[in-house]
């Protein structure tokens, strides 16, 4: 299973995800990984998504480990203004092993001198093939029909993926809004807002 929004910090609230001088805002730190279970992902240097609220913090730590929670990869990443960031394993990490699992976490530096402040959110994933039989329906499929093909396979990330691939294409297609809650309900997320604007992926 996975913490969709364990802190590492000492607030003994359930669930928080922001630096305590953030406290007082609504939105949290969220990483788009399934709640409960091990996302499905094709490819071997997946895009990771990740929503960054207002906060005060300006260094975000993002974190690969393996199955034993050994570090595999991390690097820190200078905050831009809040919003949706998506996160690309680089070209010269070694490609994820198939069927293994992979712990990536989130974390918001919240003071660099004191780093038990951080607040952190993690998720899991899977590297796996799509059986023939998905392929087969994926290649006839348009970007909005492959988001639940992906989801009922257990791709999360690749249903995450195409989806914002098709907000970006088409931000005022009627199944945005359904597809976007259909996304965080299955994934055991809290209802969130669709971006104002599509993401941006080379952000």
């Amino acid at each position: 299973g996975t913490a969709g929004g364990g802190s590492r910090g000492d607030d003994p609230s359930p669930g928080a995800a922001t630096c305590p001088q953030d406290a007082s805002r609504p939105e949290t730190l969220t990483v788009m990984a399934p709640a409960q279970s091990v996302g499905l992902v094709a490819s071997p240097q997946p895009t990771l998504w990740v929503y960054v609220p207002p906060t005060k913090a300006t260094t975000l730590e993002f974190s690969l480990f393996n199955e034993q929670q050994d570090g595999l990869y991390q690097t820190n990443i200078p905050l831009r203004p809040p919003g949706w960031m998506a996160l690309t394993l680089p070209a010269n990490l070694p490609p994820l092993t198939p069927n293994k699992s992979y712990l990536w976490t989130i974390a918001l530096i919240c003071d660099p001198a004191r780093r038990s402040k951080d607040w952190l959110v993690e998720g899991w994933l899977r590297h796996q093939s799509p059986s023939p039989q998905l392929q087969a329906q994926l290649a006839t499929a348009s970007l909005d029909q492959r988001v639940p093909l992906y989801l009922e396979a257990g791709f999360w990330y690749e249903a995450v993926n195409t989806f914002m691939d098709f907000y970006r294409s088409q931000p005022q297609h009627s199944e945005a809004q359904r597809l976007w809650a259909t996304l965080l309900q299955g994934a055991g997320l809290n209802p969130m807002a669709l971006p104002p604007r599509p993401p941006n992926a080379s952000r």
